[in-house]
């Protein structure tokens, strides 16, 4: 649902009538969900391939319409518009903004080290600030065997996952270093908001 949108309806009818011109497009389709469904590490970028295949059952279905293909096809349009704005403009625009508030602070020198406490890569990180300064996240690589192959032992937990089991056990480890800036969520303030204050001037 999150990669079709207002697709979805469309693309639904659309997996019958593909399944019905081409039973081996929709086999491939299923088995690759299906696959992607058993790893245990999920990102929907790992759909994307999939992506093609189901814009042509889509299209498979607007196109089967006697009446109505316009009204749908200008419904699919403008609300696609809509989200493409809203998700490219405002949605989780506060990652990159901030990025360009520290690129200011680094050109005015009060930067010496930032500390991003926040889930791994929820910012564009050099690529955004474009300078280079010290700086450190909370990572999320998945540990290697022997052989360097992924290998997530039973109740395995990445850095983010344990920071966030406990910021205010492990938060004195990232201030080590006397970071001058740290980002964070707002929800993340009000939990470690009294050791801040306690360890830095007033926030």
């Amino acid at each position: 649902p999150s990669m079709l949108l207002t697709y979805l309806p469309s693309c639904l009818f659309g997996l019958i009538l593909l399944y019905r011109a081409s039973a081996w497009h929709a086999q491939w389709l299923l088995s690759a969900l299906i696959i992607h469904s058993l790893i245990a590490h999920k990102e929907i970028r790992y759909l994307f391939p999939l992506w093609p295949v189901l814009l042509i059952a889509t299209a498979l279905q607007v196109r089967s319409l006697k009446r109505g293909r316009s009204l749908l096809l200008g419904l699919l349009i403008i609300s696609n518009l809509v989200a493409a704005l809203y998700f490219g403009l405002l949605h989780q625009s506060g990652v990159v903004g901030v990025m360009q508030v520290l690129r200011g602070e680094v050109d005015a020198g009060r930067v010496r080290k930032i500390v991003f406490l926040m889930p791994c890569h929820s910012t564009p990180y050099y690529a955004g600030l474009q300078r280079f300064v010290p700086m450190q996240f909370l990572t999320c690589g998945i540990p290697l065997d022997d052989q360097g192959l992924p290998h997530m032992p039973p109740g395995w937990q990445d850095e983010s996952d344990l920071f966030y089991a406990n910021p205010t056990k492990r938060l004195d480890s990232y201030l080590a270093d006397a970071p001058s800036h740290l980002v964070l969520y707002e929800a993340l303030l009000p939990v470690i908001e009294a050791k801040l204050k306690a360890k830095y001037a007033p926030i």
